[in-house]
């Protein structure tokens, strides 16, 4: 049986954490489970809450002694997995189907053209579908959505296009990219990429990889039929208002210019594939 390793990186969200382990290792099917959870928090309260994970068999917790933040911290908890996939997991994500994992590795196993496949992601407490499922990004959609400017005919178009408003999310399609609040790659792709791209910190690694993953050959797949839930708070959501408040969105405006940068007059590798 092959071995999917579960990466779950933690920022202050050990109950939720703990909630989120528990179901994964309810999950069903034919396959091996290793979970691992990074601690990012340097806080030793919540590294205490997730301290009793490490006594289930095939959980292991790491604790930082620094923030590696998302990306790097994602990274290193990844090079330990033993798994032939590597399940990127938000630590608030919550299992409300057994089978959700088994579902996701059965597609990969079945679609060798494959490299990435996502969840549909219910959001709490809603119950509406995330947007996790995107266009590859514009910066000036990213920034227009953010400001009244999205308000605008022309605009407003190009947001709803950027934001997959178009998308049936009861059905099982390709897409540009998906979000790594829970996603199933294969390991081999993450090694030849070297996982999420360092020259990011904290945003567009997902992207990226996706990116990468469609310039091989390899396609990005939303899975309307596996289910999992999540809290619905994004550590990147607030406007232009907030911008110098937060120095979370400025990360963001950092990352996003590193990926235009990288992707600037490059035609999207997904036409090519299909």
């Amino acid at each position: 049986m092959p071995t999917v390793t579960a990466v779950i990186l933690d920022y202050n969200k050990a109950r939720r954490v703990v909630e989120n382990v528990r179901g994964l290792l309810r999950q069903r099917g034919r396959f091996k489970l290793e979970i691992i959870v990074a601690d990012n928090s340097c806080n030793p309260a919540n590294a205490a809450i997730l301290a009793p994970l490490a006594e289930h068999d095939g959980v292991k917790l790491l604790v930082n002694s620094e923030n590696l933040h998302y990306v790097r911290g994602c990274n290193r908890a990844a090079e330990q997995a033993i798994g032939a996939y590597i399940l990127i997991v938000n630590p608030d994500i919550l299992w409300p189907e057994l089978d959700t994992v088994q579902v996701l590795l059965e597609y990969l196993q079945k679609h060798p053209s494959v490299g990435i496949v996502g969840p549909k992601q219910i959001e709490e407490p809603s119950g509406k579908v995330a947007m996790t499922a995107r266009a590859f990004p514009r910066l000036f959609t990213q920034v227009a959505r953010r400001t009244p400017l999205r308000k605008l005919p022309g605009v407003r178009k190009l947001v709803a296009y950027d934001e997959m408003a178009h998308l049936d999310v009861n059905r099982t399609q390709p897409v540009d990219w998906l979000q790594s609040s829970c996603f199933l790659v294969r390991r081999d792709l993450w090694d030849e990429v070297g996982g999420f791209d360092p020259r990011y910190v904290m945003f567009l690694a997902d992207p990226e990889i996706c990116w990468q993953s469609w310039s091989r050959g390899l396609s990005v797949v939303y899975h309307a039929d596996a289910v999992v839930a999540a809290d619905g708070i994004r550590c990147s959501s607030g406007g232009l208002s907030e911008f110098f408040r937060k120095p979370i969105l400025r990360q963001h405006l950092r990352d996003s210019l590193k990926y235009r940068w990288r992707h600037a007059w490059r035609k999207s590798p997904r036409r090519q594939v299909v």
